[in-house]
């Protein structure tokens, strides 16, 4: 994982753009192809819970499976963390995967932003 801040701007400019809330602190991970940088997923730590946020893959490299492959390594890093509660805010574009993974819709919000969470319990 790395710090957002080390994340080139342009890449956080199109996420921006695409109604990404791109925060100041938050650990990511990410996904290159030829070196660069075409997806990213953030994880913050909120009290007991793993908080996920701020996931976006460059438009020309959706559709391949990197944003399934991101979202799994973050159940898997808040799984060994020991984490049993998740929370995630994502787009509608994100709803159905989050679904598959077992999270269930808290909150949608009138910005478009829908809150989900999952419970390992």
């Amino acid at each position: 994982m790395i710090d957002i801040n080390q994340i080139p701007n342009d890449f956080l400019d199109k996420a921006k753009k695409e109604g990404i809330l791109v925060p100041v602190k938050l650990d990511v991970i990410t996904y290159k192809i030829d070196n660069k940088i075409v997806g990213m997923a953030g994880i913050k730590k909120l009290g007991s819970t793993a908080l996920f946020k701020c996931a976006y893959v460059l438009k020309e490299h959706r559709g391949k499976g990197i944003y399934d492959y991101l979202f799994k390594k973050r159940m898997i890093i808040a799984e060994d963390l020991g984490y049993k509660k998740m929370r995630a805010f994502c787009t509608k574009m994100s709803v159905n995967t989050l679904k598959r993974y077992g999270f269930n819709i808290k909150k949608t919000y009138k910005n478009g932003i829908t809150q989900m969470t999952y419970e390992n319990i």
